[in-house]
């Protein structure tokens, strides 16, 4: 059996717009979308957050925006790609709860 292939194999170039044109810009739109489907975009999360400083473009169906632009929007994405890669279990969410 043949290992999933990851949406962006078909057009890596896709996952990384141009600076200007955001995440609903019909071109990411698209990739995003496709992200949503991914068999592998949990490992993309993980593997994104690998090298946070330096990372940009479309990663597990999260716009990530520049380093130095938007600096709350690319807080929420980094966010976004760590529940993404690492989801709580639920043992992680009772150990949160006693120990409030």
């Amino acid at each position: 059996m043949r290992d999933p292939q990851p949406t962006c194999s078909s057009n890596p170039d896709a996952w990384f717009p141009e600076q200007n044109a955001g995440p609903r810009s019909e071109a990411n739109r698209h990739a995003l979308d496709g992200c949503v489907r991914c068999p592998i975009r949990s490992s993309c999360a993980r593997l994104a957050l690998d090298d946070p400083t330096h990372l940009t473009g479309i990663w597990a169906g999260v716009y990530v925006p520049p380093p130095g632009h938007q600096h709350t929007a690319r807080t929420h994405a980094l966010n976004r790609l760590r529940s993404i890669g690492f989801p709580a279990t639920r043992e992680d969410s009772a150990d949160a709860l006693t120990a409030v």
